[in-house]
């Protein structure tokens, strides 16, 4: 198949064009399909658009071209599209389920439900149609009934690591004191190409808060520091992190979200594996450690600040982010209902000094918005 992008309708790829081959809606939906895989995705969007105009009925590319919409923010276009589908095909269940998450990124949870509620009732066994559900029933504050639907997938399904999580999450039993390396993948793999366009829907803050904290305690950059990203992500933190760093390495559990951050070419090195076992065996390898809302997936924080202390040069310095505990929490530490962890200030203070760090900023801040209202937590900053 040729990759040359048709110019115009009658345009087709070069292994399917002959004198006497009419524009054919198949080709375009071919093309586009090939371009998508190869994340050419503006050039996939044209083909699918040329298949759709020969053939309007044709639900993949229809889909498909909905799914690219909605990642670049274009969401009513998208809705508009997925609305079309599950009205030519109820029973065309990834369109309702993209219908769902575009409702739920619009804020019109009542019509997510609806979406949701339908597609678990054509398909009960499908995995992201209840996963919405779940997300929604949190998000409209029914607790009761986000407790019952993963009550009841648990006792199908006891080792999904997204099921047990959330079930621990929202009948606060067997809470685990991190969240499994299987869960975290589950989370961040399928949302690695959208990672950065979603978080910047959020005003996400966390790496410009490090960025800012690294140029109060190490001043004027001088790219003569070991430097290690914990939980990097698809890299977002790197920009403040290079001109600091004589070595840059990223550390994440996502192979998908590594893959963003390798496109970058900024890390001198990039590593797959859980911190605690990463950090455990390179003593003294590092001057700084950052981790931008990567504690969150951490409840107890004791074994992540015995490695970061033992992996830190003396004097280094470890900063990071926490969503906060509400002060009228008694607890340490919680797992929330979104399957997050938030911190109580005096047990973050008290967990770094008993493993040897000097605590020297502990700041209120926000993090990001999230359905409306500012998440707050604390920027931490400690010296080994």
């Amino acid at each position: 198949m040729s990759t040359e992008m048709p110019t115009s309708p009658g345009a087709v790829p070069e292994s399917q064009a002959s004198d006497d081959t009419p524009p054919n809606a198949a080709a375009y939906h071919a093309l586009g399909d090939a371009f998508f895989q190869q994340d050419r995705l503006d050039e996939a969007a044209t083909a699918y658009r040329h298949a759709l105009l020969l053939e309007p009925d044709r639900l993949d590319p229809a889909n498909t071209l909905g799914v690219i919409l909605a990642g670049r923010g274009e969401q009513a276009e998208a809705m508009q599209l997925f609305r079309r589908l599950v009205r030519l095909d109820p029973t065309f269940i990834h369109a309702r389920q993209n219908l769902a998450q575009v409702c739920i990124a619009a804020g019109r949870m009542q019509e997510a439900l609806a979406h949701c509620l339908e597609g678990k009732r054509l398909v009960p066994d499908n995995r992201a149609i209840r996963g919405m559900l779940g997300v929604i029933y949190r998000a409209l504050g029914q607790v009761d009934k986000a407790r019952e639907l993963y009550q009841q997938w648990f006792s199908e399904d006891p080792n999904d690591a997204s099921v047990r999580h959330y079930h621990a999450a929202l009948s606060g039993g067997d809470v685990p004191t991190v969240a499994s390396a299987d869960y975290v993948r589950e989370v961040f793999d399928p949302f690695a190409t959208n990672f950065e366009d979603t978080l910047a829907r959020l005003d996400y803050a966390a790496p410009q808060l490090l960025g800012a904290q690294l140029s109060v305690i190490l001043g004027v950059p001088n790219a003569r520091r070991r430097i290690a990203d914990a939980g990097c992500g698809t890299g977002l933190c790197a920009r403040y992190l290079r001109p600091y760093a004589s070595e840059l390495t990223g550390i994440d559990l996502s192979p998908r979200m590594l893959e963003q951050a390798a496109v970058k070419a900024v890390y001198d090195q990039l590593h797959e594996n859980e911190l605690v076992e990463f950090f455990s065996a390179r003593p003294a390898a590092f001057d700084v450690v950052v981790a931008a809302d990567t504690l969150c997936y951490f409840g107890a924080l004791d074994e992540f600040t015995a490695v970061a202390h033992r992996t830190l040069s003396d004097g280094g310095w470890l900063v990071f982010t926490v969503e906060a505990l509400t002060n009228d929490d008694a607890a340490p530490w919680r797992l929330q209902g979104h399957g997050r962890y938030c911190h109580a200030k005096g047990y973050v203070e008290t967990t770094l000094a008993r493993h040897g760090f000097s605590v020297r900023d502990v700041e209120r801040v926000v993090l990001r918005q999230e359905a409306g209202m500012p998440v707050e937590g604390w920027l931490v900053c400690a010296v080994a």
